[in-house]
């Protein structure tokens, strides 16, 4: 089974390679229509933060056989990196937010905050 499949089902968690990536494109469409900090933070949760689908994916990714692990875990990494390449130029619009700005880029590390700060 490989990741361009539509499932891979790991110990009753599945990872939807489909849903991630379409939850990510739906976040990055939002961040494009972001008017306010706050709604780029909401976007953040939403889509980045411990709910979502990005985190739920990764999450499931433990399970995985090795392969599988390999090629959802690329997945993953260039995901996470378009969603926080998307966030850049919106920060750009804010930066004396400094707290918040450094909250957003978390992602683009691939990082998440360790509880949510919204």
């Amino acid at each position: 089974m490989h990741v361009t499949e539509r499932y891979l089902v790991a110990q009753g968690t599945q990872f939807d390679a489909d849903a991630v990536a379409k939850a990510v494109a739906e976040g990055i469409a939002a961040i494009a229509q972001a008017s306010s900090m706050e709604e780029l933070k909401a976007i953040k949760t939403q889509y980045a933060g411990a709910q979502s689908a990005m985190t739920m994916a990764s999450k499931a990714i433990g399970s995985l056989d090795k392969d599988q692990k390999k090629e959802a875990g690329k997945l993953m990494g260039k995901l996470r990196a378009d969603f926080g390449r998307a966030q850049r130029p919106a920060l750009d619009d804010y930066p004396d937010d400094r707290d918040t700005m450094q909250f957003l880029l978390e992602v683009s590390r691939g990082q998440n905050a360790p509880h949510d700060r919204t």
